[in-house]
């Protein structure tokens, strides 16, 4: 063991919050060196890469300034946490806690990784007041639903998470349209030409089928376009 105090503080961080870094930033101030161990962590189905997240926390890290960025580091996590400690000399693990509901989960952890590892401590720091509601999870389904995520994370994290958002919905869309039949393309692309006929020349569709939408609203509209063609002779001829 080092000399230092080394603590390693680990999460999924998808994304980075402002209450992972106001954790980051009050451990910092508790130990020598802080890494941060940015895990794999498949099963949570995480919206950004593991690179992604590793660059993400690092940018944050730079910006905190006071010099303190100099002794934090982030390193992807993709083995057990205590033999990552080990590696890393670390003699304290950082975990916050944001509810009661994190302690029993928390508390269950910390006594297994106590039997992993003896000389590693676990150390909880409570989530700040303003931050404490704060989690992953409901800034990304914020997020999905359009909503503003501007009061949870950074805006460098906010821009990546819109732009990210963007790129999960674009290959969501191209995913449909791969599934569809080229027979219902097809029948898509005949119904357009009979909006482009019920509407530029008023023809009516010969057998209307009233459980078809698409039928009726194309009906409505070769009805309106002759109404009005009807209307507009009328005028000249009174006129």
């Amino acid at each position: 063991m080092s000399d230092e105090t080394i603590a390693v503080y680990p999460g999924t961080f998808d994304p980075v919050t402002n209450g992972h870094m106001d954790i980051i930033t009050r451990a910092s101030r508790l130990v020598d060196r802080l890494v941060i161990a940015v895990a794999v962590n498949i099963g949570k189905g995480p919206l950004f890469s593991l690179d992604e997240r590793v660059k993400m926390v690092e940018a944050e890290i730079a910006d905190m300034g006071n010099g303190s960025s100099e002794r934090i580091t982030a390193v992807p996590l993709d083995s057990l946490l205590m033999d990552f400690a080990t590696e890393q000399n670390a003699n304290m693990i950082i975990r916050g806690l944001r509810a009661v509901s994190d302690f029993e989960y928390e508390f269950q952890m910390a006594g297994m990784n106590s039997r992993l590892n003896r000389d590693v401590e676990t150390v909880f720091l409570m989530a700040s007041e303003r931050q404490q509601f704060i989690a992953s999870k409901f800034v990304k389904e914020i997020g999905m639903l359009g909503g503003d995520i501007g009061h949870f994370v950074s805006r460098e994290v906010r821009d990546r998470m819109l732009a990210k958002i963007a790129e999960v919905n674009a290959e969501k869309t191209i995913d449909i349209l791969k599934r569809i039949p080229k027979s219902e393309i097809r029948n898509k692309q005949k119904a357009i030409e009979k909006v482009w006929k019920s509407v530029a020349w008023g023809n009516n569709p010969k057998k209307l089928d009233p459980t078809d939408a698409m039928e009726c609203v194309l009906h409505e509209l070769g009805r309106k376009k002759r109404a009005m063609k009807a209307s507009t002779q009328t005028f000249w001829f009174e006129s």
